[in-house]
Formats: C-alpha cells, sequence, structure tokens
C-alpha cells in the first residue's frame, strides 16, 4: 500500500473521512434511507440494483467498510455495527448468488469480518451450503444460455461466483464454476471473442454484440478473477488465452497505447474512460495479474507501459464522473497503487500518493456522506461500497495502510 511514502496526518486524515462515512451509514435503517433518497435523486434507480444484500449497494458492503473501521479503530464499536448491517442483509430473500448483488457477496462480506474476531464462521458455512446448492441450477441455466457476458462476468456471473467459492473453500462447486469459465473461454475463441453484452446507456440497456474488455463486464474479469484465485493449473492456462487476447487488442492513441471498452465488429474503436470497470486502467490490472501468475513478462510489461501513457493522457479525457471505485478515483488510486507498489515504479507509487490527497481534499463535511456518487450524469448521495461513499471510506483506509486490503480481491485486483 502507500503507508510506506503516505504522511501520519494524510492518514489520519483518510481514517478521519472514512469515519465520518461509517458514521453517516452506522445502522441499517441509515443505509436504506440513502437508497429511498437516491430513489429521489436518479431517475434510473432501478439499474443500481439496490439491495440490503447487495455488496456492491447494500448493507453487506458498509458492513465491510465498518469491519475496516474497527480494525483501524479498535475499541470504538465497529464490529458491532458490522454485525447489525449483516444481520440485516441475511434476512434478504432472494437465489441470487452473484458476487455483487448476491450470497457470493454475502460469504465473503462474512468471511472478511471474521477475520479478527472468528464471530461468523458457522454463518460463513451455513451461506457456503447454500452456495453450493443455488450453484448447480444457476451453472444449469447458464450453460444452455446465450453467450452474454451476464452469465459469465465478475459483477453477476460466473468468474465472481467462483473467487467466492474459492474464498469459502468449496471445491466441487468451484472446479464446476471453472468447467463452465473454460467452456465459455472456448466458445468466446469461436466466436471471434465477442459476445452479446448489456450496455447501460443515457435510454437504458441495450443488448450488443461485442468483444467485451472490461473488467467488471468482459473478459478481463475472468482472467483476473482466475489468476488471482490460485487453485489450480488450469485457472492459468485460461487465463492466459485471454491474456493473449488482451495483448493484441490496443488501440493507438496521441501518447500511446490504451484499450477501449470493447471491440465492435466495423466499428473503429477507441479508447474506454479511466477506471476500474472499463477502460486501461482496469484492464491493466487484469493483464498484470494474468502475467504474474503465467510468468508471462510481456503481458506485465505492456499493464506497466499504459498505465504509464494512462498518466499523460489529458485529465479532461479520463472521463472521471466520481470518486468511487467503480468508475471513479478511489478505483484508480487503487489500482496506481497497486500495480506501482508490485513493479516498484515510483511514477505510479506518486500518482496514486496524489490521487489519494485529492480525494482527502475534495471531502465535504457540509454534504450527507462527504462525496456525492454520478450515474448517467445525476448526481445522487450513494452510499454503496462499488459506486458510493461507503467504497470511497473503505479505499482511503486501503491507501492509508489502516485495513486489511484483502476486499480487493473480490474485485479481482489482487
Amino acid at each position: 500500500m502507500l503507508s510506506k511514502v503516505i504522511s501520519s496526518t494524510l492518514r489520519e486524515r483518510c481514517v478521519a473521512i472514512a469515519k465520518f462515512i461509517g458514521e453517516q451509514l452506522r445502522s441499517p435503517r441509515d443505509v436504506l434511507s440513502f437508497f429511498d433518497r437516491a430513489r429521489q435523486q436518479v431517475s434510473l434507480y432501478d439499474d443500481l440494483q439496490w439491495s440490503p444484500i447487495a455488496m456492491s449497494n447494500g448493507c453487506t458492503g458498509v458492513a465491510i467498510l465498518h469491519s475496516a473501521l474497527d480494525e483501524a479503530l479498535p475499541n470504538e464499536g465497529w464490529s458491532h455495527r458490522a454485525h447489525d448491517q449483516l444481520a440485516a442483509a441475511v434476512s434478504t430473500r432472494t437465489s441470487d448468488i452473484s458476487l455483487f448483488s448476491g450470497w457470493s457477496g454475502f460469504a465473503v462480506a462474512a468471511a472478511y469480518c471474521s477475520r479478527q474476531h472468528q464471530n461468523y464462521r458457522v454463518l460463513v458455512d451455513q451461506v457456503s451450503q447454500l452456495l453450493t446448492r443455488y450453484a448447480a441450477s444457476w451453472l444449469t441455466v447458464a450453460g444452455q444460455a446465450p453467450l452474454n457476458s451476464r452469465y459469465f462476468d465478475l459483477i453477476a456471473g460466473a468468474a465472481g461466483h467462483y473467487l467466492a467459492l474459492g474464498a469459502c473453500d468449496l471445491g466441487e462447486p468451484a472446479s464446476a464454476e471453472l468447467e463452465y469459465l473454460s467452456a465459455v473461454v472456448d466458445r468466446l475463441e469461436r466466436n471471434g471473442w465477442r459476445s452479446l453484452t448489456d450496455y447501460y446507456g443515457a435510454s437504458g440497456p441495450v443488448e450488443i454484440s461485442a468483444t467485451n474488455l472490461g473488467i467488471s463486464h468482459g473478459i478481463s474479469g475472468i482472467g483476473s478473477a482466475l489468476a488471482v484465485s490460485r487453485r489450480s493449473e488450469r485457472e492459468g492456462d485460461v487465463a492466459e488465452r485471454i491474456g493473449d487476447v488482451l495483448l493484441k487488442s490496443t488501440v493507438k492513441t496521441l501518447w500511446g497505447r490504451q484499450w477501449p471498452a470493447m471491440i465492435v465488429e466495423g466499428e473503429d474503436a477507441t479508447p474506454g474512460r479511466m477506471a476500474w470497470c472499463y477502460g486501461t486502467p482496469g484492464t491493466a490490472i487484469a493483464l498484470w495479474n494474468i502475467g504474474v501468475r503465467t510468468k508471462r513478462d510481456d503481458f506485465k510489461s505492456l499493464a506497466l507501459e499504459t498505465m504509464k501513457i494512462a498518466l499523460q493522457v489529458p485529465r479532461a479525457s479520463w472521463l472521471v464522473s466520481d470518486f468511487g471505485v467503480c468508475h471513479g478515483l478511489a478505483g484508480l488510486a487503487l489500482l496506481f497503487m497497486l500495480i506501482g507498489s508490485e513493479s516498484a515504479c515510483e511514477e505510479l507509487v506518486a500518482a496514486a500518493h496524489n490521487m489519494t490527497v485529492e480525494l482527502v481534499d475534495a471531502f465535504r463535511e457540509d454534504m450527507p456522506l462527504g462525496y456525492r456518487s454520478d450515474y448517467n450524469g445525476e448526481q445522487f448521495d450513494g452510499p454503496g461500497l462499488l459506486d458510493g461513499a461507503a467504497g470511497v471510506g473503505l479505499s482511503l483506509l486501503t491507501l492509508s495502510g489502516a485495513c486489511d486490503s484483502a476486499w480487493l480481491r473480490w474485485f479481482a485486483m489482487c
């Protein structure tokens, strides 16, 4: 992390901001009240998939923030608040096993909250049994479905399930998911790496056919999830095939090579936004992780090169619209920090430090959560972990070295 280069004053400020956010979201009732507020602020509210069990936008994600605060500020009652958030989430009646909005996310969050006090091991075991049962039926449906990214991506599909099943040490269902992901990669290769993708534009969702490179919904997510899992040699073999595609999928810009979000046949590919979800930084961390796993220096070299090039691109072209993890400044700071630290690149580490300072300076105590989120140009007070204030607070704790960074695994970052 940045703990070796960050000042004590900046670290204290990061923790104080995270505490402010945590206090504003102290109870499940507070979290849900912000969801209700967002309903009034965002016209396409349902697209954000708010739910108590959601790790992305629900009580489960806030529980992770509270658990991290318990590590940074012990004996202040944050573990009890994390418990209350998990209790609200577990009451949700759903068969959704996705990582970001279902039981997979709840399982890894409960495991994260157990790392210091071992309070939730029985609960994790119970949820693991539920995941095992639901995963089998889900794979039956997915195996017969069209080649759509929603079935294999990190957010809602098998790449996310696989990370969670591995974290819960569920060998048999994890092996079935790996078989499915391997078959998906075979199908993608035969189809020129194109799949159907639900693209969310200003007017709502549209299904398109494209080579989806994103880490959130595309092949980078499969490759990075397999690379960081480290459960079998086959993971590396499948991930390497995706790495070879990413190696050839950059586009030339005035500053050098960058990645587009998608490649649509017959259309000119252009660089995507600078973000975790899509664009160069998220794709670069995926290729970096695949390179580490497969010992491919050419993968790591291109990932590092593109991140350095990203710093030369004018900031206005980054299209950073808010401060969250998904497509905001917090996610970028984490990505520059990770690749910078692992490659010992002072330029990237300095960039991550500067972004951390920028996050701290952007905090507004007169705002309900200190920061506002953006969805298709609409500003709202988002409490979520993926694109809201909880994610900013957790990122600040992580960047300053004040909490366990294990949660980054579920974003396929490391």
